[in-house]
């Protein structure tokens, strides 16, 4: 039985055989979950890459639809509004996600523009990155050494020595109105002497009569009352009647000798008085001379140290020092300081001079004229005549009789006499009169004028044709405005009125000058003094922060001035980047604007304020957009006076060390002795004046001038320059040549002599190898420090000095809207320009769901993505 189960075989199903697979079945599962979501996974970010990628290159490719006309214009870069954005960039990342296949399912693609040119820092950003390749160009180019403007106008900002030599004349002034007044007085009681002789006599000889009268009737016995009662009763009448005019005439004899006594202490009380005034005036010139010999060895020590200091930097200039070297920086502003002093030194010295000559002939006059008077002979007549009245007074006319003495010359005998006579004081302030019009003063003052209202009244203050008043009412109504500063069609609250208010009182100045010379007299000069200080005062004031972010506007100036046009080269003009503008790019005027003769300058401000409050009707200016971005007015004819008028004023700050120290110059004024301060102020006045006429007619000036044009050498060069930059007529050129030769008492010939004496030296050059080049010429001004500027150079100097820098980029702002406007309707383009859809960014959106391997999950992904991107230039 045993053995029977022994041997038996047992079957199972498959045995062992496919264990495993339970084990790997319960395995793999997860292994393959995980497999599948790493795959899954891999995909997603793989579609989330590819999706950035196809969204940064359709945001690239959008922003490749770049303005083309802002960028060749402007060197900036925004999106072109002829496209919508979102649709450009829909199409482009339809077009890129493609390589995708039906891995994605782009549900919703937003794009929209963002950071336009309206937003200030946006428009700066592109600036600034543009000036870094171009910016330094333009500089070099045209020889423009920023650091010796600074310097410039640092050395000059002070006006020290103006305000030292008007208020050395103003005392000198003082002191000649203190004694005319003083001499004035005296001569009130001169001429009461000359009464008091009259009188004097006249009362004597009544006195003298009446007592001889009583004394004869005395003499002629009193009628016996018993025999003649009525003879006895009329000679006593008659005696009573004699007595009384005796008393009379006794009493107002000694009226007038009492009046000839005070009036002898007034006199002399007075003449103490202009003696003192003299004593102080013969102080003053003692004081000064020895002053002048101060300023002379100063000025001997000055240039020595100067020609020092030239000498070091010179050397390590020829050894190629760099300028930002600290010890060639403090070189150079030792220098400035010591041309500073030089100047004050040469103005303080030469107002010293002026002044003392002055006072010294007032003196010398005055004594010649009261040589014959002296306190003592004064107080010895009026103890005479006191001795006199008391003798008088005396006299008793009751104790009259027969055998009295006649009155005689005992009670006459002290002569009015010893005073300057009120003829002779007359004749003192007279001739004290009489200086001012002696030697070149009026000649010089009415030259002067001459030649101011004859450039004031030429049409040369801005550009005929171009008049263009933008047409505010068609921003307002199709934009809401202009992107950047709204303009306000009034000056008032502008920081350009300051300017105004200074040219207004230049103009006050230039009349009082004008009215001096129909009364001359020291009050009228104490008033131009007056003035003058107060208006070099605002000028003080006008500058004191010329340069405080001077560095700051640098850069946004440095821009405006290479790529904006102005009223000297707008035709044709050439951009930094070198595009030329042409008929798209600015309007030809339609209009011509004359202005008729002004008179003086100060007449502008209301020419000014005239066109501010015009309406206009132009979408752009015409060619004088520089000098908007300068004042930001909405009349470019308004933009370019004010431009004058700065220019102007910068032009006289940079003159006054030229002026102060040139020969010619300080010979005319000294020439006029105390005047001397109203021939400078004058001279400091006038002088800018002819520059800047010539500066807005297209012509160059050095910056720091070497010579004067408003002197007899410097007459012919400046009607050479001025006929060379606008076209003068025979009439006009000749009224201004023969004002001045006159002024300068100087001759038609002597004009002429001057004139063959330029030519001679400024020969014409006709070889070829003697001419420089234009870098040549460029890199030799440069190293020389300044050179001359032209008219589109101020303006550069004008925005640093008084635009700020968020000025400047606003109103280049809106002279990107209001020209790329033109340039577009011009061009006939579908849409309206405006700089507020300038965008520089583009800011997209995507939401896409990404399709999973297994089928079941195809229509319903599991995976969303919502992918957000910045692109810009």
């Amino acid at each position: 039985m045993s053995k029977y189960y022994r041997f038996k075989k047992v079957k199972f199903i498959s045995g062992i055989r496919g264990a495993i697979s339970l084990f790997l079945a319960v395995l793999m599962t997860p292994f393959l979950t995980i497999a599948m979501c790493l795959v899954e996974a891999g995909r997603y970010n793989s579609a989330v890459s590819i999706l950035d990628e196809a969204m940064g290159v359709s945001s690239t490719a959008t922003l490749a639809n770049y303005d083309s006309y802002l960028h060749k214009r402007w060197g900036l870069l925004a999106m072109s509004q002829e496209n919508d954005i979102d649709a450009l960039y829909n199409q482009y990342l339809i077009q890129n996600s493609s390589v995708m296949g039906d891995s994605i399912d782009l549900q919703s693609v937003n794009a929209e523009g963002m950071y336009s040119f309206v937003d200030a820092s946006v428009l700066e950003a592109q600036i600034m990155e543009y000036e870094e390749l171009n910016g330094g160009v333009y500089l070099a180019a045209n020889g423009l050494n920023i650091n010796d403007f600074v310097r410039q106008f640092e050395k000059i900002k002070s006006l020290n020595g103006i305000f030292n030599i008007i208020t050395k004349g103003a005392d000198a002034v003082d002191s000649m109105i203190n004694i005319e007044e003083a001499a004035g007085d005296l001569k009130e009681y001169a001429d009461k002497f000359e009464e008091l002789k009259v009188s004097y006599e006249d009362k004597y000889t009544a006195f003298s009569e009446s007592v001889n009268a009583l004394i004869a009737a005395k003499r002629e016995g009193r009628p016996d009352e018993e025999e003649d009662p009525e003879g006895a009763a009329e000679y006593d009448r008659n005696i009573a009647t004699l007595v009384s005019q005796a008393e009379t005439a006794k009493n107002e004899y000694c009226d007038v000798l009492e009046q000839i006594s005070e009036n002898y202490t007034n006199y002399k009380t007075k003449m103490a008085t202009c003696n003192q005034l003299m004593t102080n005036i013969e102080n003053d010139i003692l004081s000064g001379a020895q002053t002048l010999q101060e300023f002379n060895a100063r000025k001997s020590e000055l240039q020595a140290d100067l020609n020092g200091v030239n000498a070091t930097i010179q050397e390590m200039e020829n050894a190629n020092i760099n300028e930002d070297n600290t010890t060639y920086q403090h070189a150079l502003d030792y220098r400035a300081s010591l041309e500073t002093a030089i100047q004050e030194n040469a103005l303080n010295g030469g107002v010293t001079k002026a002044v003392n000559e002055g006072l010294r002939n007032a003196n010398t006059e005055w004594t010649q004229r009261t040589s014959g008077c002296s306190d003592a002979e004064l107080e010895q007549i009026k103890g005479s005549f006191d001795a006199l009245q008391e003798a008088v007074n005396e006299y008793s006319i009751a104790s009259v009789g027969a055998d009295t003495v006649e009155i005689g010359s005992e009670y006459y005998n002290v002569q009015i006499s010893g005073y300057v006579s009120a003829e002779s004081i007359d004749g003192y302030i007279l001739a004290n009169r009489e200086k001012l019009e002696e030697g070149s003063l009026v000649d010089l003052v009415k030259g002067l004028i001459s030649f101011a209202e004859g450039v004031s009244n030429l049409d040369v203050f801005f550009k005929p044709e171009l008049s263009g008043n933008l047409d505010l009412e068609y921003y307002d109504n199709q934009f809401g405005g202009l992107p950047g500063e709204q303009i306000v069609r009034s000056m008032q609250g502008q920081s350009e009125n300051d300017l105004l208010q200074i040219i207004i009182k230049i103009g006050a100045l230039q009349s009082r000058a004008k009215n001096f010379l129909s009364n001359i007299s020291w009050n009228e000069l104490k008033g131009i003094f007056t003035q003058a200080y107060e208006l070099f005062s605002a000028i003080k004031q006008l500058v004191r922060n010329f340069l405080q972010n001077f560095y700051e506007r640098l850069v946004i100036a440095t821009y405006a001035a290479g790529n904006i046009p102005c009223r000297t080269d707008y035709q044709g003009f050439q951009c930094m980047n070198g595009y030329v503008l042409d008929s798209n790019s600015l309007p030809q005027a339609n209009m011509i604007q004359h202005m008729q003769g002004i008179g003086t300058i100060a007449a502008l401000v209301d020419e000014i304020q005239a066109f501010v409050s015009q309406n206009g009707d132009d979408i752009t200016f015409y060619g004088a957009e520089l000098e908007y971005v300068l004042f930001g007015q909405s009349s470019e004819i308004a933009n370019q006076l004010i431009t004058f008028l700065a220019i102007y004023i910068v032009r006289l700050l940079l003159n006054i060390p030229v002026i102060c120290t040139n020969s010619e110059v300080e010979m005319l004024a000294t020439a006029s002795t105390i005047a001397y301060p109203l021939v400078m102020v004058m001279e400091i006045l006038l002088e800018p004046l002819a520059d800047t006429v010539i500066l807005v007619n297209g012509r160059e000036v050095d910056f720091i001038k070497s010579e004067v044009y408003l002197t007899p050498t410097g007459l012919p060069k400046y009607i050479r320059e001025l006929a060379s930059s606008i076209n003068l007529t025979t009439d006009q050129k000749n009224a201004l040549k023969d004002g001045l030769v006159n002024a300068f008492n100087a001759t038609v010939d002597g004009y002429d002599y001057q004139e063959t004496l330029y030519q001679y030296e400024h020969p014409q050059r006709n070889e070829q190898s003697q001419t420089p080049t234009a870098v040549e010429k460029a890199l030799d001004d440069y190293k020389k420090g300044l050179k001359k500027l032209g008219y589109r150079d101020y303006c550069y100097i004008l925005m640093c000095l008084f635009t700020s820098k968020e000025k400047q980029l606003s109103r280049i702002g809106n002279l990107i809207q209001t020209e790329t406007l033109y340039y577009y309707q011009k061009k006939g383009a579908a849409y309206t320009f405006d700089l507020r859809n300038s965008y520089t960014y583009v800011h997209t959106e995507a939401d896409v769901k990404v399709k999973q391997m297994l089928p079941a999950l195809i229509d319903s992904s599991l995976f969303e993505i919502t992918r957000e991107q910045y692109r810009g230039y």
